[in-house]
């Protein structure tokens, strides 16, 4: 908390406590889902350097790109059976490297992040080129080395969000202060898609969710649940505007029941 607020708790003043309150109610409505969630995401970032990754991972969340951060250790070719983009900050070991190439084999994009040294991609043909960077060709996919560390890590999270245009899970439009992290119920296809907005300013939001959703329902901590939205499908994304978003917000969306209306994109 921040010390002008403990203060203000220790004197027992009321101010603080109103505040304190509000605070509470946002932590609760965030602690608790009616449903075990497992992480939606197509990108995976191998790291075990806090330091070197903070400000990269903290910026792609900002711009809504889900992901799951592995473990060097952890890493096994089962965890990155739905993964698209792996971007690896730590030194690879012999069984990663395996890994990365296989992964890039079937079809995935891998990005090395200031790793040099001699690796098996090497020795085919370089597809592109820079000052620097490098990418290869390996299978389905590709390889992506950059020779230098991270000195915009905005630029760096704008590039990913451009390289994964075509395999994107979200967009938000109308909402530079809002992070959107999608979840899926754990054995369905249903998907829960929690909101924030730091700028705390209510907002209107636009959203597109991969996938066809003929029901979504949105709450929120100060009006409860749930109030139905109306979904567009569009190229196989679901298309709704959330009318209200203070601080937090649950959307709920599924497949089966009412159909969804068919339209062109809304105006981004």
């Amino acid at each position: 908390l921040h010390e002008n607020l403990q203060i203000g708790l220790a004197k027992n003043d009321a101010g603080a406590w109103t505040l304190w309150n509000e605070v509470k109610r946002y932590l609760e409505f965030a602690s608790h889902t009616p449903v075990r969630l497992d992480p939606a995401a197509n990108m995976g970032i191998v790291t075990d350097d806090y330091e070197t990754s903070y400000e990269p991972i903290n910026l792609l969340a900002r711009h809504n790109i889900p992901f799951r951060i592995f473990r060097p250790t952890d890493l096994q070719s089962h965890s990155l059976k739905d993964i698209d983009v792996l971007v690896v900050f730590d030194m690879p070991d012999r069984q990663t490297i395996k890994l990365i190439g296989d992964f890039a084999d079937q079809g995935g994009i891998a990005i090395l992040v200031d790793l040099p040294g001699s690796y098996p991609w090497q020795s085919v043909q370089r597809v592109e080129t820079a000052k620097h960077w490098a990418a290869y060709a390996m299978g389905q996919g590709r390889i992506i080395e950059l020779s230098e560390p991270l000195t915009d890590p905005e630029t760096f999270a704008q590039d990913i969000r451009r390289l994964m245009d075509k395999q994107k899970l979200i967009s938000l439009w109308n909402a530079l202060t809002t992070v959107a992290v999608p979840y899926r119920e754990s054995g369905t296809v249903a998907t829960i898609l929690e909101l924030v907005n730091y700028a705390q300013d209510p907002l209107r939001v636009q959203v597109q969710v991969k996938g066809s959703y003929s029901s979504i329902q949105y709450e929120t901590p100060e009006h409860g649940c749930c109030e139905s939205l109306t979904p567009v499908q569009h190229d196989g994304f679901t298309e709704f505007v959330v009318p209200w978003l203070r601080i937090g917000g649950r959307v709920h969306l599924r497949a089966g029941g009412s159909a969804a209306h068919e339209g062109p994109s809304r105006p981004k």
